[in-house]
């Protein structure tokens, strides 16, 4: 067991030093020293309807990427929960239970996409 622990420790240790070496410098000096700019951090350069609703999809699109994921782990959570009961009939329910919600929230995260796609299709075609 301790011969486990050792040789997975030292594999992490590798793991995690060897990616130091890929990692870029960063110096405090700039090319332009007469006139140093900052870069603008968003992805927008245009506060118009169309970049503004173009990074808004983006941020909204990122966070279904993590609702999606929370709600495979709860599909698989409640699945062990139903697969494992033993016959137990409180496990089962509750094993329903979390499947049940897990689906209506999939399809509430799913029906206000849709309607804020719609919003924005309106706003954008506005604008214009």
């Amino acid at each position: 067991m301790v011969r486990k622990f050792v040789f997975v420790l030292i594999i992490i240790s590798i793991i995690s030093m060897s990616s130091f070496v890929a990692l870029d410098y960063v110096y405090a000096e700039s090319n332009n020293k007469s006139n140093p700019q900052l870069e603008n951090p968003l992805p927008i350069s245009d506060v118009s309807p169309q970049g503004l609703s173009r990074y808004v999809g983006g941020v909204i699109r990122n966070i279904l990427g993590v609702v999606g994921a929370i709600a495979l782990a709860l599909f698989v959570y409640g699945g062990f929960l139903w697969m494992f009961a033993g016959g137990n009939p409180d496990k089962v329910k509750k094993g329903k239970d979390v499947l049940v919600w897990a689906t209506i929230g999939l399809i509430l995260i799913f029906s206000s996409y849709a309607i804020l796609r719609f919003v924005f299709n309106v706003i954008t075609k506005v604008g214009n």
